[in-house]
């Protein structure tokens, strides 16, 4: 949808006798967009109604505005027969590179899974394998005190660029991502990516790499800076 905000009247209208399953990514990527915990349980109502699945990527759960469930389907003693929810350890516990995650299914579906990967990776590496389970059985308050860190971060980012530094306008941001308009409308995104990187020393991902045609967005990281360096980005649009 054109807002960035996900709704389910917007999965309704593409939903077609050819549909299957409708997918969604919460908090998204790029534009770190968060579904709230009432209208995923009206999108698993509009798939049950349809006979189709929902697939729900959560890579980002951990990294949320609300400390609550994201959603109540688990809730649902029907759940397996339309639900499947995508996790991923990698991003939970700090271990990039690994892609070590879950697929939560029915059994008739993990069966599937199973199979598949026999034919792809068969499993993900033993250390990133290791490194989960401790983080799962160990790293509960670690973890909360990331998400707590990302959510400080994340005001902050909303903070710095309330202004529009530079011409740069914040459009949509959550879990680790700003999804910003940026203020070259005649040079092309690229360019300005560009120009951000050897003139300001600032490393952005142009939006055209999500988006089918070039409209004039990037999307900045900030998981990774600490808070005087947020407010340094902000100086350094300005000076774009």
């Amino acid at each position: 949808p054109s807002t960035g905000q996900l709704t389910v009247a917007d999965v309704a209208a593409k939903i077609t006798q050819k549909t299957r399953m409708v997918v969604v990514t919460s908090p998204g990527n790029p534009t770190g967009v968060t579904a709230s915990f009432e209208v995923i349980d009206e999108l698993a109502d509009l798939v049950q109604s349809k006979g189709l699945v929902l697939v729900l990527d959560e890579t980002y759960r951990t990294f949320r505005s609300s400390p609550g469930p994201a959603h109540g389907v688990f809730g649902r003693p029907d759940w397996p027969e339309f639900f499947v929810s995508l996790q991923s350890f990698s991003k939970d516990f700090a271990i990039p590179g690994y892609r070590v995650g879950a697929v939560i299914g029915s059994p008739l579906l993990l069966d599937e899974v199973m199979k598949l990967m026999d034919c792809v990776a068969i499993c993900a590496p033993r250390i990133g394998q290791e490194a989960a389970l401790e983080g799962l059985r160990s790293a509960g308050e670690w973890r909360r005190q990331k998400a707590a860190e990302v959510a400080m971060k994340h005001e902050r980012f909303r903070s710095a660029m309330s202004g529009s530094p530079g011409g740069f306008e914040l459009q949509l941001s959550g879990g680790f991502y700003g999804w910003v308009k940026h203020p070259g409308s005649t040079t092309g995104t690229d360019a300005v990516v560009r120009r951000l990187a050897s003139e300001r020393g600032v490393l952005a991902i142009s939006g055209e790499v999500s988006t089918p045609s070039d409209r004039g967005f990037i999307r900045v990281s900030f998981a990774n800076l600490e808070l005087e360096q947020i407010d340094e980005l902000a100086r350094r649009l300005a000076g774009f």
